[in-house]
């Protein structure tokens, strides 16, 4: 279920910066019993962590960035190499 933020559009945008950030991690927003929750699974069995679920994108922003610092090696330099060129484009 996507969840949109008519009173903070900013919290969707950060959702979108998120997803642009974290290819490797399907990235979504749920609503249950009137709690917003942001979930963040990954799609790749090399990168880390498995899964995060806060009440606030900043802190799923947080704890993948932990986690990516320590994944693997080459999923690490591949997103390198990604933002880099995407810098590069512009």
């Amino acid at each position: 279920m996507q969840h949109t933020y008519a009173e903070d559009p900013g919290l969707d945008e950060e959702l979108a910066s998120l997803r642009a950030d974290f290819p490797y991690f399907r990235i979504w927003s749920e609503t249950i019993v009137g709690s917003v929750r942001y979930v963040a699974c990954r799609v790749r069995s090399d990168v880390h962590p498995h899964t995060v679920v806060a009440s606030d994108p900043r802190e799923v922003r947080a704890a993948l960035t932990a986690g990516f610092d320590e994944s693997a090696g080459v999923t690490r330099q591949a997103d390198l190499e990604r933002v880099s060129d995407r810098a590069e484009d512009t």
